[in-house]
């Protein structure tokens, strides 16, 4: 299994095939980029592809 950034994914494929992989449109993975949002591209050891986003738990809010 090998872990890929969003942005190296994106400068050596397409946001195109990112966002095929990811399950959202082109223009969500071009706002992910600018965001610079944690997320990673997953190649598989059989070829397969999947990703996750690795995000920071929300501040609880006092009562």
């Amino acid at each position: 299994m090998k872990k890929i950034p969003l942005s190296e994914f994106c400068s050596n494929q397409s946001q195109l095939r990112a966002a095929e992989i990811i399950g959202c449109s082109q223009s969500a993975v071009s706002q992910m980029l600018a965001s610079k949002r944690a997320v990673f591209i997953i190649e598989n050891d059989d070829g397969s592809f999947g990703c996750e986003e690795i995000r920071k738990p929300k501040a609880k809010k006092a009562a």
